[in-house]
């Protein structure tokens, strides 16, 4: 017969959960007292003492100073505060034609952003990143030493288990590319690795500050990428895969086509794809005349929907599609998972939301209950907060975990 072991708790693990308690208490609720910590967690107040004597000399809290208060005699009670300063973290948007690099701490705002060319190879990249994080770190004097971790957000299938990034249509380089493994060996912090769209929408989520518990997002630029949260997490699917809206078949019409290595509302609904389309028609006798037709060689996106304003024949047929293809494909996601809100993010949407009453009309007819359409408020900078939430809710865990400093 078995005997079941008994589990005696260690003083020093005691210890650290004490002060993981008294961490969270100060960093959740605002600056506060040693004996509110004591009411509030039920801890004695020699214990709360000793862990804000520990947290103290870690400077993982401070304490707050106050101005002299006149007329008021007696001791004033110490308040403590938690230490946004701690640590800093950078958060790397791999975008399209641009890496973004943001420099956060753990108040979680953006401190710095710059960006660079994307030179659109795995080899480069990882040469590029350590040399941006140094940049930016000694730009804003900050030492190494208090970088504590970097997310990046990458385009494609990212499995954040291996740190593997692989279906990466803009990136020349291996099919599977092990993106950590190769970073860690110029950058020796924890690295987390996150599919963009995913970052975009976790940044997305809590600048809602969780309003909305169930969010799709959805990025239209040179690729087209989804993230799903459901009752406030994200959501990734059986093998990472959930959410890539890129490949939703619009329509019958499509069946077996081949768009390469991109998916089929990539290949239809991209700005790049809208650029190729505009090119096509204007070569056509029907628009030969087209207001739009000069303008052949300078075609971009933007071009395209300031014509489309200006009723344009060919601006109209191209965007006109554009439009009912988007909301075929959030009609079929809404029918399915029936969220409260989808936001647009993107080179697509940065000008103006013209196109959305057309776009609502569509998902009005095409679902029993329409969720709420919006234009993202934080655009290009979604990404680098996402990473930015990533990075400091990992570390708090690791703190947690081992108040390690």
């Amino acid at each position: 017969m078995k005997t079941s072991k008994k589990i005696v708790a260690r003083p020093e693990s005691m210890g650290r959960l004490n002060q993981s308690l008294v961490l969270d208490q100060i960093r959740i609720n605002g600056p506060t007292s040693r004996a509110e910590i004591a009411r509030e967690t039920g801890l004695s107040k020699p214990s709360v003492s000793r862990a804000v004597d520990i947290l103290l000399r870690k400077k993982l809290i401070l304490r707050e100073n106050f101005p002299k208060d006149q007329g008021k005699i007696g001791r004033k009670p110490e308040i403590l505060k938690f230490n946004v300063k701690a640590a800093y973290f950078g958060s790397v948007d791999i975008g399209g034609t641009k890496i973004t690099f943001g420099l956060g701490s753990l108040s979680e705002e953006l401190l710095k952003k710059c960006h660079i060319r994307n030179p659109h190879n795995w080899d480069k990249i990882i040469k590029i990143i350590p040399e941006q994080i140094k940049k930016i770190l000694k730009d804003t004097n900050i030492p190494q030493k208090k970088l504590k971790g970097i997310a990046i957000a990458a385009q494609g299938v990212v499995d954040i288990d291996k740190g593997t990034v692989s279906s990466s249509p803009n990136i020349n380089g291996p099919e599977r590319y092990p993106l950590r493994e190769k970073l860690r060996k110029n950058l020796p912090v924890s690295i987390w690795i996150e599919n963009d769209v995913n970052l975009a929408a976790i940044g997305e989520f809590w600048k809602e500050e969780e309003k909305y518990r169930n969010i799709v997002y959805i990025s239209l630029g040179t690729a087209i990428g989804g993230a799903i949260i459901i009752n406030g997490k994200l959501f990734r699917g059986a093998n990472y895969y959930a959410g890539e809206v890129g490949w939703f078949v619009p329509g019958k019409d499509y069946l077996f086509k081949n768009f390469g290595k991109f998916g089929c509302l990539e290949g239809l609904a991209t700005g790049p794809a809208l650029i190729k389309k505009a090119k096509e028609m204007v070569q056509r006798e029907s628009f030969k005349e087209d207001i739009f037709s000069p303008l052949t060689n300078e075609i971009t996106p933007k071009k395209l929907f300031e014509a489309y304003k200006k009723d344009s024949k060919l601006a109209k047929n191209v965007v006109k599609e554009w439009i009912e293809n988007l909301g075929i494909t959030i009609s079929n996601i809404s029918s399915l998972l029936n969220p409260e809100l989808i936001i647009l993010e993107g080179g697509l949407t940065r000008s103006g939301g013209f196109f959305l009453d057309d776009l609502k009309r569509i998902v009005e007819w095409g679902t029993q209950i329409p969720p709420e359409i919006k234009i993202s408020t934080l655009q290009g900078e979604a990404p680098l907060y996402g990473g930015l939430k990533l990075c400091t809710d990992n570390y708090m865990k690791e703190l947690s975990a081992g108040i390690k400093n």
